[in-house]
């Protein structure tokens, strides 16, 4: 599902804290340098160097275009639902270049995404809270894996 219905700044005001200064781990033959904590990610997520380096590799390739934002942030968000594997991480890298917006919310807001009721336009005092709670579901289970 796009988040589209929640709108550029819903995405914008709920993003995670900034993430920390760059250091040089480009890839060979590219300038881009990856996130601390992408980097981080990376090798957690990987034992094997060849994998790290493919993964790299992958993500470098997110970012390179004026269309593609946020690409700190959604490189941990491809890292998140990469769960591991570096076939699924280029999968997503492609959806990412498509539409960085939908792997943000598959990533950060994955129960969100799923209550379709949240999509009317006037939602009950109740219907609010209950969206509220799913929210701060979604942001605890999105910071626990961030902060892993």
């Amino acid at each position: 599902m796009s988040p589209d219905r929640l709108g550029d700044e819903h995405l914008r005001r709920l993003a995670p804290p900034p993430l920390q200064a760059k250091r040089g781990v480009g890839c060979p033959g590219n300038e881009m340098t990856l996130a601390d904590d992408v980097v981080r990610k990376i090798e957690l997520i990987w034992s094997a160097a060849q994998d790290r380096q493919r993964a790299r590799e992958l993500l470098a390739t997110y970012g390179l275009e004026d269309h593609e934002r946020e690409r700190d942030r959604v490189h941990l968000a491809i890292l998140k639902l990469s769960e591991g594997s570096t076939d699924k991480l280029h999968e997503i890298v492609q959806a990412a270049k498509n539409d960085y917006r939908d792997v943000l919310m598959w990533a950060e807001y994955p129960e969100e995404g799923q209550a379709l009721w949240s999509l009317r336009s006037r939602l009950s005092v109740g219907e609010q809270e209950r969206l509220a709670e799913i929210r701060a579901r979604d942001r605890k289970q999105y910071e626990e894996w961030r902060n892993k």
